[in-house]
């Protein structure tokens, strides 16, 4: 095989080695997605109820 053969593969090997590289690390960084977008979920929710609860009580203030 001559030089130019030999580092064309090369570089479709390290390419290829790191694509594999890359589908190994990202189910790990689906799971953070998924952590984080659950976060802040749970956070807009905490936001969500406090919103209501002083809804709640602005409208039993107002209707005394």
């Amino acid at each position: 095989m001559s030089l130019h053969k030999t580092e064309k593969s090369l570089k479709e090997l390290h390419k290829k080695l790191e694509e594999e590289r890359m589908l190994r690390e990202l189910p790990g960084l689906v799971a953070e997605i998924e952590d984080a977008l659950c976060e802040q979920d749970m956070a807009s929710q905490e936001r969500q109820a406090a919103i209501e609860d002083s809804l709640c009580e602005l409208d039993a203030a107002v209707n005394k």
